[in-house]
């Protein structure tokens, strides 16, 4: 585990200072050498790691080796974290779809940054995310969770200008700022749950997302849904 994993035991709303190297060097007893080519400050402020953090892991660091390879653990982190932002940019979009009720005006819908849109059936189904500003669709015919990591798409379809017109077009008319938060009040055959999940991002950090249970949609979801996923082979051969 990282410094970067590290939780503390604070209560809510308690501060807690940010450490320095200073500090990290007197705590566990290491020197200026010890640290050599290690951008300490940087993995510091990189993990948002605390006095309290460093008080947790004191008693674990024995000697300075210990505190050097757990701080060089960290920097390899740090930079593969760093390498799939400049990649990827956001990788997991979870928290569209877990957002809280939007109740205000919703942007312009020419603004959508990011949609997401996963269709649950047992333990299979399919799901897309769309980039417009990289317009990039990541999208799994088999797994209905690829908005927890992009990277594990089936497929990236580079979208055209035109191709988001119909995306955004198809938005429009669905009217999604009218949709409820939540359906509910259908199961599957044989039992299992077969859930729905759709959310959108605009460019002010604006997040409207909505969810339920097959069978109990918004009305235009269906026409919505035939264009992200039926119109793909169409999309793929342009």
């Amino acid at each position: 585990m990282s410094i970067g994993g590290i939780s503390t035991n604070q209560q809510e709303g308690e501060e807690d200072k940010l450490a320095t190297k200073e500090l990290l060097m007197e705590m566990f007893g290491v020197t200026e050498e010890d640290l050599e080519e290690i951008p300490v400050e940087d993995i510091i402020s990189y993990f948002k790691i605390t006095e309290g953090d460093l008080i947790i892991i004191k008693d674990e660091l024995i000697n300075p080796t210990d505190v050097t390879n757990y701080l060089k653990l960290s920097l390899k982190e740090m930079e593969e974290e760093i390498k799939i932002k400049e990649e990827y940019g956001t990788i997991d979009f979870t928290y569209i779809l877990a957002a809280k009720e939007y109740e205000g005006e919703l942007p312009n819908i020419d603004s959508i940054h990011y949609l997401v849109d996963s269709y649950n059936i047992g333990d299979g189904g399919y799901s897309c995310v769309i980039d417009f500003e990289k317009s990039k669709l990541y999208y799994n015919p088999d797994n209905a969770g690829i908005y927890d990591d992009i990277r594990y798409a089936d497929k990236v379809i580079e979208l055209t200008p035109e191709m988001k017109e119909e995306i955004i077009k198809e938005l429009e008319e669905a009217n999604i700022g009218e949709w409820d938060y939540e359906y509910n009040g259908y199961r599957g055959e044989g039992g299992e749950e077969c859930l729905w999940q759709f959310g959108v991002e605009f460019n002010d950090g604006t997040i409207v997302s909505t969810a339920g249970i097959y069978g109990n949609t918004p009305k235009e979801y269906k026409t919505l849904r035939d264009v992200l996923y039926e119109k793909l082979n169409e999309y793929k051969k342009r």
